[in-house]
């Protein structure tokens, strides 16, 4: 590792530049937006990008090309970084800075994964410090330091945290295509209905999770948030450990059960099946519905995942903190298929969850190597020799 060349984030990147000033819009209005709340695990994640209607003059400066890194420069996420990795007719935004490596120092992509190492958290946490919102300006953030291999060596550490996040972004398109898969199925049968009916005649109980909890050092314990909500699935990764109070059994979802966002704004509604392994604790903000009959929770799930925007519609209270009452969601009007239909589409979409499931399970284990691996490569104590 002697080799290895002492440098700086703003050694080897252009001027760093700040984004543009401009609003999202989910109407196709001009060209794609990445914010800061569009930046997961060091990639931009597109499919919560929205639109900006930005001047066209304005474009070609705050365009985004392959390799460009972007990194937040405020509030809870400050520091967080993504590597632009898929050319996309897009944009920056304000809170977001822009570096550009010079490839005849660095790698891009190597510096990307940089970003994502304990030294650079380390480096942010310096500045974080003490601060009621925490900001890191782009001087800050070229003044991180790091050892540098040559570019081959840079080119294949890359390579290797590479084919992780490959395979992680590729069961992450395979869990979209099925979710698509599954939506594309109920409304297809709920096109052919002859009939509708309350979503009351198919659930036996509909509860909001636990109350006031607390933390504590002993006893914690998992409890699925209205965080852990998207894209009609659950991920653990934003879990809460606490320790709750006296709860009772039917407080808790059960695999197969379905989780409702039952406060909030803009998020309300939002449905996701549990289909994990055991029992978890719901926290207060979210409902748990039961279905009536096993073979249909599948398709009681489905109803809820596709029926967001109206079920939003159902909320009530101030435009800041709007409440769903589960009288108020027992009310949700569907089209009802015939019961052979429900229950063939409740067993296919049991096993199209199980899949998405084993999926989760497997960007899990993908992940935890690939962060396992990434300090000890970028630290040198594990070497990636050429492959002759």
């Amino acid at each position: 590792m002697s080799e290895w060349a002492e440098t700086t984030l703003g050694a080897v990147c252009g001027k760093p530049q700040y984004g543009a000033i401009a609003s999202g819009s989910d109407d196709p209005v001009g060209p794609l937006f990445i914010r800061q709340t569009d930046i997961t695990s060091g990639r931009v994640d597109w499919s919560t990008v929205p639109y900006c209607d930005l001047a066209p003059d304005e474009f070609d400066k705050y365009a985004v090309a392959r390799g460009d890194i972007l990194i937040s420069r405020l509030g809870a996420g400050v520091g967080n970084a993504a590597t632009v990795r898929e050319p996309q007719d897009a944009v920056f935004a304000g809170y977001l800075v822009r570096f550009r490596v010079d490839p005849a120092q660095a790698v891009g992509e190597y510096v990307g994964y940089l970003l994502q190492s304990a030294a650079w958290k380390e480096h942010v946490e310096g500045f974080r410090s003490g601060a009621a919102q925490p900001t890191l300006n782009a001087k800050q953030m070229a003044a991180f330091s790091f050892r540098l291999p040559s570019l081959s060596e840079q080119r294949r550490i890359a390579g290797v945290l590479g084919a992780f996040d490959d395979l992680i972004e590729t069961n992450r398109s395979l869990m979209r295509l099925l979710s698509a898969a599954m939506g594309a199925a109920y409304n297809g049968a709920s096109s052919r209905a002859k009939e509708s009916g309350e979503l009351r005649e198919f659930v036996a109980s509909v509860s909001r999770g636990i109350g006031p909890m607390y933390s504590d050092a002993a006893g914690c314990v998992e409890v699925l948030n209205q965080k852990c909500i998207r894209d009609g699935r659950v991920s653990l990764h934003a879990a809460r450990r606490m320790t709750p109070r006296s709860v009772r059994a039917e407080k808790i979802a059960e695999p197969g059960d379905t989780l409702v966002n039952s406060t909030g704004v803009g998020t309300l509604g939002r449905a996701a099946r549990w289909m994990g392994e055991a029992p978890m604790h719901v926290d207060s903000h979210v409902s748990v519905v039961k279905a009536y009959r096993q073979s249909e929770s599948g398709w009681v799930a489905r109803a809820l995942i596709e029926s967001q925007e109206v079920i939003e519609g159902l909320g009530s209270g101030s435009t800041g903190q709007t409440e769903l009452s589960s009288e108020r969601l027992l009310s949700l009007r569907l089209p009802i298929p015939s019961a052979g239909t429900r229950s063939r589409l409740g067993g296919s979409f049991d096993t199209i969850d199980g899949s998405v499931e084993s999926l989760q399970g497997e960007i899990a284990n993908l992940t935890r190597v690939r962060d396992e691996l990434l300090p000890l490569l970028m630290s040198g104590r594990v070497r990636v020799r050429e492959v002759a």
